[in-house]
């Protein structure tokens, strides 16, 4: 199970006691995942979730608190699962009126396009209203730890409307998460990156233990990445190693094969023995085999470069 179904999972698992919270979740949910039918003179609503779970959730809360049945479509052969739940009948235009989605006036019928305040009068409403919102149009991508995805942190929340996503992010503002908002194929996106803003909305959506699973995320990802940080860096001074023994080496050659190994002091002479018998001795190592200290080792060899440069000179 990915990640954004573990959150809407447990959100779902949670749910609202209150009559005002199941108002205010559900309103989000339409908002962005729901459609406005007709049938004939006749004015319902649809809404698409993945989740199982989701669509059991809002199904009964929208017949138990309005007594309206939906009908559930069936996949096509072959399509992604989906579930897509239709209510349409006398009384689901007073539904979405009651939610704050249509606005019913003796002109007619219009769309409200930003979030009826009414609903998000107290703050338990307000973090129903997001918890619903992501319930509907809500997804939250975190790395793998096996870097099959690396994807970085991600948690947005899509919109039809810029005026709904705008105040989305506004209400979003009052809990301290600095949401971003961007146009993205004809919709609307509100999105944080940072991982602690995410998990900030895990816990104000209720989704306590996914936030928990993240928090462990982080400080797994924190200390591979200090890891591989180390071995990269580990790494490099080895190969920085190997060749600088190398330049030693074809110095020392080019000692041996012109004015002999025997021409040199016996501490420079010791030093050239001990690097061409072992190539991946470090200059400590070198230092603890002869007995002295590395800069005294490092000394030498410079002696014993400059002494082969000489040569070729």
């Amino acid at each position: 199970m990915n990640f954004t179904r573990q959150i809407k999972k447990e959100v779902v698992r949670g749910g609202y006691s209150s009559a005002c919270c199941r108002i205010a979740c559900l309103s989000a949910f339409l908002r962005t995942s729901g459609s406005i039918l007709t049938r004939g003179s006749t004015v319902g609503f649809s809404f698409f979730t993945e989740s199982s779970s989701t669509a059991k959730f809002f199904s009964e809360l929208i017949g138990s608190m309005f007594s309206v049945e939906g009908v559930t479509l069936p996949n096509k052969p072959g399509a992604k699962e989906k579930y897509v739940c239709e209510f349409v009948s006398d009384s689901s235009l007073g539904v979405l009126v009651e939610l704050g989605i249509l606005i019913a006036s003796p002109d007619g019928i219009g769309v409200q396009m930003g979030i009826d305040k009414f609903l998000i009068e107290a703050e338990c409403c307000k973090r129903a209203y997001v918890a619903g919102a992501f319930l509907g149009g809500g997804s939250c991508t975190v790395p793998t730890e096996d870097g099959a995805r690396n994807t970085g942190y991600h948690l947005e929340f899509v919109f039809s409307y810029y005026e709904t996503a705008h105040a989305f992010s506004e209400l979003l503002a009052e809990f301290d998460i600095l949401a971003k908002l961007i146009e993205r194929k004809n919709t609307f996106v509100v999105y944080v990156k940072n991982n602690d803003e995410i998990q900030e909305v895990l816990t104000l959506i209720g989704a306590d233990e996914c936030g928990l699973t993240l928090a462990e995320t982080v400080v797994r990802k924190d200390f591979n990445n200090k890891v591989n940080r180390k071995l990269n860096c580990d790494l490099g001074n080895i190969s920085k190693q190997i060749a600088a023994a190398e330049r030693q080496i074809e110095a020392i050659n080019a000692i041996a094969e012109t004015v002999g190994l025997s021409s040199l002091k016996r501490e420079l002479k010791d030093v050239c023995e001990l690097r061409l018998a072992d190539s991946l001795l470090t200059l400590e190592e070198m230092a603890d085999k002869l007995g002295v200290t590395k800069s005294c080792v490092n000394h030498r060899m410079r002696k014993i470069m400059q002494i082969a440069s000489d040569i070729k000179n």
